[in-house]
């Protein structure tokens, strides 16, 4: 089950668009690494905390601390088009529910054509080998839109949010159907 699923780097320029949660992600994770300041210097006297510490978006957060950080990735570029879900659809043989919605603030909403897309092309039928796992011939790959839910928010009510919310109740039901 995929919920608010990052595709690939639009997900991230979608968020570049929303400073306030863009900046509070960033200055968490910059909160993060100066409580292992120590660990950094020792570990990786090669990487530059100064530019980690001054950087603004996740782009440059992801230039200057993951790329470094991950000797098999040259690039935020590289980064982004292989640790997105985009890649992985098509391979998929098991039962799996993607979940997004039009307001999302990290994923943008013509980034939810790449999940429909799986999810109306892929061959959508349990092989005999998969049914076993999935106790049935359920669709492999169930996408629902909504319009509204943010990024993993879903919340129902007014002014006090219900305890359990339509996300919860969803999920609850595709897994017992499974």
């Amino acid at each position: 089950m995929l919920i608010s699923c990052k595709l690939n780097r639009s997900g991230t320029t979608a968020l570049e668009k929303v400073p306030l949660y863009n900046s509070s992600l960033v200055k968490g994770l910059q909160r993060l690494i100066r409580s292992h300041e120590s660990y950094f210097k020792t570990s990786r006297p090669d990487l530059d905390l100064a530019s980690v510490y001054k950087a603004q978006t996740m782009s440059e957060f992801d230039r200057v601390f993951t790329v470094p950080t991950n000797p098999h990735l040259n690039s935020v570029d590289e980064y982004y088009r292989s640790h997105g879900s985009k890649h992985i659809l098509p391979n998929l043989r098991i039962p799996t529910l993607l979940v997004n919605t039009h307001d999302d603030p990290i994923m943008a909403s013509e980034l939810l054509d790449v999940p429909k897309a799986a999810a109306t092309t892929h061959s959508n039928v349990c092989t005999p080998k998969h049914r076993a796992i999935a106790h049935s011939s359920f669709l492999q790959i169930i996408f629902v839109s909504t319009r509204f839910g943010g990024h993993l928010g879903y919340y129902e009510g007014t002014f006090l949010p219900k305890t359990l919310s339509w996300i919860d109740r969803l999920i609850v039901s595709y897994v017992d159907a499974l």
